[in-house]
C-alpha cells in the first residue's frame, strides 16, 4: 500500500512540473509577435520615440529659458556674477541639449526595435 502511495504522489508531482512547464512555454509564444506585426510595428515605435525625444527637448529648452530669466533678474538686481552667466549659460544649456537630442536620435532606430 505504501508503494501505491508513493507512486501516486511521485505521478501527481511530476504532473504538475508538466503542466507548469507547457504553461510557461504558452505564455512565452503568446508574448512573442510574428514577424510581420513586428515591422508593422515598428514604424509607431519610431513615431513614438520621435516624440519623446521631441518632447524632452523642449523641456530641457523650458528650463534653459527660465534660468536665463533668472540670471537677468539678478543681473538687473546689480549681481555681477548674474552678469557672466547671462552669456555662458545659454551656450552651455544649448550645447548640452544638442549633443543629449543628438545621442538620443542615434539611439532611436535600436530603441524602436526592442520588443
Amino acid at each position: 500500500m505504501k508503494k501505491k502511495g508513493l507512486f501516486l504522489l511521485v505521478i501527481i508531482v511530476l504532473s504538475c512540473f508538466m503542466v507548469t512547464a507547457v504553461y510557461a512555454q504558452a505564455q512565452k509564444e503568446k508574448e512573442q509577435k510574428p514577424w510581420w506585426k513586428r515591422i508593422f510595428s515598428y514604424p509607431v515605435k519610431v513615431t513614438e520615440e520621435s516624440v519623446n525625444i521631441t518632447a524632452d527637448a523642449v523641456k530641457t529648452t523650458g528650463k534653459g529659458a527660465k534660468k536665463e530669466l533668472e540670471n537677468l533678474k539678478g543681473m538687473a538686481q546689480g549681481d555681477k556674477e548674474m552678469a557672466k552667466q547671462v552669456v555662458t549659460d545659454p551656450i552651455v544649456g544649448t550645447g548640452n541639449n544638442i549633443a543629449d537630442t543628438s545621442k538620443k536620435i542615434v539611439d532611436m532606430p535600436k530603441t524602436a526595435a526592442q520588443e
